[in-house]
């Protein structure tokens, strides 16, 4: 598919450049010998490998197609096409008959190319279909998809296997012998979105590893016959009104720049023209928080017009959190297919799980460590060493859930910072040397003791990149059947709290917890706790 570089950049929507395929030739051939034009020389005819009779020339002409490479700047200057190896374009030369062109002068990213065509066109104009990759057509229609990946920053290759078409019309050129012109308009609509983020505090190492979108009207669908109805939905099936793009195979784009960068993390995708109220999500990471994070952004519905691109700038900004409230080490999540949501846990409360047939609940009986959505949590030792490691109070900062704006939460030093400092292996011992994983410690000298207590003083780190941030978001409690947002902020830890030599598993598993300015004086309060795990529900973070 032809390459589109773009000279431009405008902040919302723009048209995206007329493509112009012009100087269609076609040869006349009679059944002896081959009538071949002037301009058409027999180097053209070897490569082709067959009798050549149209040729489909390309001009550089400002245009629409398939490959958006967009770079900086803000003044509408246009676009020039470019062809790939591999593109093919289709004649629809009648209902039941398209016929593709079966080689070209393509031998790599070029701005002109000339398209060949085994068949006799006797007609005065054709309509003509540019339909995406081979895999993604049948010669009729293509295929919009629901899932994207994008290797590259700022690149739109990709565009060609997720729906990206093209249609136009051939008409005979005057005194050319089998020459036609024609000009091609993109049938989708394009976003080209644009992250970045003006928090320094998250923004050094921050990742976006997918970007969600999801519109009220469908985005994507399979489109049999393009060059009879178009992208018309009516003729579409398995219509679908999400996408999702997964960035560098996984590995995400980095998002460290605080104004718009589109070389550094430009993205794009292409999707079914139309009025769409979007929302977008975007889902990163940042050494500052070991808990993922996922920034929304919502666009009053507008039309995205076909050959269009519209620009979604994002400032990545406030911290927004993604957690989810588990009961100890359950496969899912409390609210997991429940009535209420997320955006709702404040005002209501959520049914409680209460059998090992709910997905929701606890696993156990007799699990020592934890297997499921609390295997990467900190262990026991590893929840002590946070709480005797300088610990801070942030009760100003300000992040988000849902779209609810929070304040407040937890400095915790990196446990790769504590061993490189003491010289420990964070996960084997605790502070006092003694390993509670090992139930033989829960007793007896050294005991586990539920009355130890830290007051963090209120503040941020001054080496503030050694640490990880914890919001302070609370808990669910049971209470009479139900769940019920509680005031601790409390994180699972993926041991069980078992003890003896017996082994004699307590209903209860490790959690670290806090308070801000707990009790008449004030005083902030960092324990590791052993709530009961059929009455709990905790988010959990990534050990580190």
């Amino acid at each position: 598919m032809e390459r589109l570089t773009d000279k431009t950049e405008q902040n919302m929507k723009q048209n995206i450049f007329l493509f112009a395929a012009t100087a269609l030739t076609l040869l006349g051939l009679s059944s002896c010998n081959n009538e071949i034009d002037g301009n058409v020389n027999h180097d053209e005819q070897a490569q082709v490998g067959t009798t050549v009779r149209t040729i489909f020339s390309t001009e550089t002409t400002p245009t629409t197609r398939a490959t958006l490479m967009w770079h900086s700047g803000t003044d509408n200057k246009g676009a020039a096409v470019h062809w790939e190896v591999g593109d093919q374009i289709w004649v629809y030369e009648s209902y039941g008959n398209r016929i593709v062109s079966t080689g070209s002068n393509i031998t790599a990213t070029q701005a002109d190319a000339k398209f060949y065509f085994p068949w006799l066109f006797r007609a005065n104009s054709y309509k003509v279909n540019y339909l995406g990759h081979p895999s993604n057509t049948d010669g009729k229609g293509v295929t919009i998809k629901g899932q994207v990946w994008q290797s590259y920053a700022d690149q739109t290759d990709h565009l060609k296997y997720y729906g990206d078409c093209a249609e136009g019309t051939a008409t005979k050129v005057n005194g050319k012998t089998g020459q036609y012109s024609v000009r091609f308009t993109h049938l989708p609509a394009f976003l080209n979105i644009l992250p970045y983020s003006t928090n320094a505090l998250i923004r050094g190492g921050m990742v976006l590893k997918k970007v969600v979108i999801k519109s009220s009207n469908p985005l994507t669908g399979v489109f049999p016959d393009v060059g009879s109805y178009g992208l018309d939905l009516g003729h579409a099936t398995n219509t679908g009104k999400q996408i999702e793009i997964f960035l560098n195979n996984g590995n995400g784009f980095a998002v460290d720049n605080d104004q718009v960068n589109q070389w550094r993390n430009g993205i794009y995708c292409v999707m079914v023209p139309g009025w769409h109220d979007l929302t977008i999500e975007y889902y990163c990471t940042s050494p500052i928080t070991s808990m993922p994070l996922k920034f929304t952004k919502t666009i009053a519905a507008q039309n995205y017009a076909p050959n269009t691109i519209t620009n979604i700038t994002a400032d990545l900004s406030v911290m927004s959190f993604d957690y989810k409230y588990y009961m100890w080490d359950a496969q899912e999540d409390l609210f997991f297919q429940q009535a209420v949501n997320y955006g709702q846990y404040s005002l209501f409360p959520v049914p409680w799980p209460n059998s090992f047939s709910d997905s929701r609940y606890y696993n156990g009986p007799r699990v020592a460590t934890a297997v499921k959505s609390a295997q990467s949590a900190p262990n026991v030792n590893q929840a002590l060493w946070y709480a005797q490691s300088s610990p801070y109070i942030d009760k100003d900062i300000v992040w988000m859930h849902d779209g609810v704006i929070h304040q407040g939460g937890i400095w915790l030093r990196k446990l790769s910072v504590i061993a490189a400092e003491r010289g420990v292996n964070t996960a084997e011992r605790a502070p006092n040397g003694v390993d509670y994983r090992d139930p033989i410690n829960a007793l007896g000298a050294g005991a586990f003791n539920t009355d130890w207590h830290w007051n963090p003083p209120y503040g941020r780190p001054a080496d503030i990149q050694n640490y990880i941030f914890l919001p302070a978001m609370g808990g669910y409690g049971f209470d009479a059947g139900i769940g019920r947002l509680g005031g601790d902020s409390g994180y699972w830890t993926s041991n069980y709290y078992v003890w003896g030599r017996t082994h004699i598993y307590s209903g209860c598993a490790y959690a670290l917890t806090f308070k801000i300015g707990a009790g008449g004086l004030g005083l902030n309060n960092l324990w590791v706790s052993i709530p009961r795990v059929e009455h709990a529900a905790f988010p959990v973070f990534n050990a580190q």
